[in-house]
């Protein structure tokens, strides 16, 4: 297995060159930035809400990382200048170390093209890497494409409403199932390998709740 941080360069379905790496202070631009492009459907099923806008707490909060007791990992591609695709973060609970509260969200043009599915299978591997076996989530009713995300790394245990439009999930995570969707690792040509130098201050999209300080929040798939 490869070391817990390593950044993984793979393909995306289509072809796409992309690497996944942990999210770092230096990506507090990137993630700002990132947010004002994603369209209000998108905030609306991350963040519960359609008009949400990351304060400068928020975006300390984010992006202060310890990759143990709050998790996040980034993904983009190997452009120059790199795209961000996606952040998938998850917070242990204070009451259970063996849960974490997760949250995805994938850019809208990524939306489809296998994405959320690499980067969530690459999130539970290293959550579980860290003694976390449950994933909790908060989603819009409506949002069922995280249901069927979420199903590509773990078993659904548990799903409630616990106010209007809004549900609750507890999920079980299966190694077999997300192990089957971390793509395959591939060494960059020689186009790419001077990137990898400077790519990790040049990525990021991702928020957090509105519900709480400590949340990772709610969940866009794509």
């Amino acid at each position: 297995m490869r070391p817990i941080l390593e950044p993984y360069v793979t393909r995306l379905p289509d072809g796409t060159w992309v690497q996944i790496r942990a999210l770092t202070p230096e990506d507090r631009d990137a993630i700002r930035a990132g947010l004002t492009k994603l369209g209000e459907r998108t905030i609306h099923e991350r963040f519960l809400s359609p008009n949400y806008r990351p304060s400068e707490k928020d975006l300390e909060y984010l992006t202060t990382l310890d990759q143990h007791e709050h998790i996040a990992l980034a993904l983009g591609t190997l452009d120059d200048p790199p795209v961000g695709i996606g952040v998938a973060r998850c917070v242990r609970s204070e009451l259970n170390a063996d849960t974490a509260e997760y949250a995805i969200v994938i850019s809208d043009e990524f939306h489809n093209r296998g994405a959320g599915k690499l980067l969530l299978s690459h999130l539970a591997e290293l959550a579980y890497s860290q003694g976390i076996r449950y994933f909790q989530g908060f989603q819009l009713l409506e949002n069922t494409k995280i249901i069927g995300l979420t199903e590509r790394i773990g078993t659904l245990e548990k799903k409630s409403l616990i106010e209007p439009g809004i549900v609750e999930t507890r999920w079980k995570l299966v190694p077999e199932k997300f192990s089957a969707h971390l793509g395959v690792p591939q060494e960059p040509t020689t186009r790419w390998k001077s990137q990898l130098r400077w790519f990790a201050s040049r990525l990021g999209l991702s928020g957090r709740s509105s519900r709480s300080s400590s949340s990772a929040g709610s969940s866009s798939a794509g």
